[in-house]
């Protein structure tokens, strides 16, 4: 059964092993997302419609809000172990001046990227200490994200070599309200009912332009949003689960559970026990700039 190992949280976002044994669906961050196989099985993530390859010396790389999902490839569903990063946009730029774009729809240019031996055995010593130990070292893990980051993701990026896009950078004047008015209101579909006509537009004219301007439906958006909330809530409060589903709009705490599941590979209840904060989290209700591609 898929469940989370550990989840640490901090100033550099969060990263977590997951032991996923499962398809997930089509989800998104907003983060940036880096992929790292820990152990099991090769697998596949389905990004910019295609099944990219996670091996022992491949990331697969996500941009913010870039949809993507677990994928089965062949008859054997993967047993893997990822090593997951969502590495906070503003946390990026403020270690290197090459990652300024680092909210950008286009940051990572390619979804894989290969490295070689000395990069797999730093990789193996976090996962092997972040399985082992009984509490993690805050600076030393953000140490040691750091260096892995910059191999992975500093080479390429030249000084500025990005504009940073955030969330209200959509061309469209009504999008923008409605992206406003979405992040103010995270509460499943009822957050969606009405927003055309509240931005001006036929429901067919407005989910045509949001998806043009942000590469992601409004429900998608939507969700990401209650997702990102659940994690947060979780991580940071004693809140009731029934409590924090009638919050995100459920109609029932199974649909919750089943929602969680379905984009993280591990229940609720699960998730609460391993996660960890490290360091006092901004009191940002979305994360850095809410970037959004375009």
């Amino acid at each position: 059964m898929s469940h989370a190992i550990c989840e640490y949280r901090g100033d550099f976002g969060r990263i977590a092993l997951l032991d996923v044994d499962r398809p997930l669906v089509m989800h998104a961050h907003p983060q940036c997302h880096v992929l790292l196989k820990a152990r099991g099985m090769d697998a596949h993530f389905s990004v910019r419609g295609a099944a990219q390859p996670l091996r022992d010396d491949t990331a697969v790389l996500i941009n913010t809000w870039e949809p993507h999902a677990y994928v089965q490839v062949g008859e054997q569903v993967p047993d893997t172990v990822f090593l997951a990063l969502y590495l906070d946009p503003a946390w990026l730029r403020g270690i290197d001046r090459r990652l300024h774009g680092a909210a950008s729809p286009h940051f990572f240019e390619h979804p894989v990227k290969r490295f070689g031996h000395d990069l797999r055995n730093r990789i193996d010593d976090l996962v092997e200490e972040m399985s082992c130990a009984q509490a993690v070292g805050r600076r030393l893990l953000e140490g040691e994200i750091e260096s892995i980051v910059m191999d992975i993701v500093g080479a390429g990026h030249g000084p500025g070599s990005a504009l940073a896009h955030g969330l209200r950078s959509a061309p469209d004047r009504r999008v923008r309200r409605a992206l406003d008015l979405l992040q103010n209101c995270a509460s499943g579909d009822r957050a969606i009912d009405g927003l055309a006509s509240a931005v001006g537009l036929s429901r067919a004219h407005f989910f045509k332009l949001f998806r043009e301007a942000t590469g992601l439906t409004p429900h998608l958006y939507v969700n990401t949003l209650r997702m990102e909330s659940a994690l947060r809530t979780l991580a940071c409060s004693d809140v009731t689960l029934s409590r924090l589903s009638t919050d995100l709009g459920f109609s029932a705490q199974g649909h919750f559970t089943r929602f969680f599941e379905q984009r993280i590979g591990t229940v609720p209840s699960q998730y609460r026990r391993v996660v960890s904060v490290l360091a006092h989290e901004p009191g940002r209700p979305m994360q850095s700039d809410g970037s959004v591609p375009h």
